[in-house]
């Protein structure tokens, strides 16, 4: 016969029940939704395509707003981007806030990955298609993407002087 000293007290109980209860939920599996979220919110540094040589290498990604469906294997995103980075042709800074309809694929490194941001890629490559005069340096672009219109702003320099057109 055991002796109420031998017992576990109920903090001792209460104690494992919490860990159990922790390491049920650490295995359970997320929704697509939850993971995608999460792998958003786990983004580094990414390169994206914007059009071929107009690509963009973004850091400090933030993501906003998020709102997630699933079509098939597919997750399409609406979500508020904000990011700053380089185009990779040009070298020019790049300063970017906009409200972007993507996918994400499911994929090894991180469950979920992005692959392009069709709007800023859009007007990354319209705004490389722009002619300038002659000697002139892109130094920096600022792009916000509205719903259904674009907005761009562009630092350049020629001749010695640095000028801003928006």
């Amino acid at each position: 016969m055991r002796s109420c000293a031998e017992r576990p007290s109920a903090a001792a109980l209460a104690s494992g029940a919490v860990l159990a209860w922790a390491a049920l939920l650490a295995c359970s599996a997320a929704s697509p939704e939850t993971e995608v979220k999460e792998a958003l919110a786990r983004l580094g540094a990414v390169e994206l395509p914007a059009g071929g040589p107009a690509a963009v290498a973004l850091q400090h990604l933030r993501f906003a707003d998020v709102a997630v469906s699933m079509d098939g294997p597919r997750a399409l995103v609406l979500a508020v981007v904000e990011a700053d980075g380089t185009a990779m042709a040009t070298g020019a800074s790049l300063v970017y806030v906009g409200r972007e309809a993507f996918s994400m694929e499911r994929c090894r490194s991180s469950r979920w990955c992005l692959s392009d941001l069709p709007a800023l890629s859009g007007v990354v490559a319209a705004l490389r298609a722009v002619p300038r005069e002659a000697g002139a340096r892109v130094v920096a672009w600022q792009v916000r993407v509205e719903r259904d219109a674009a907005t761009a702003g562009e630092d350049y320099e020629v001749g010695g002087q640095r000028l801003r057109v928006r």
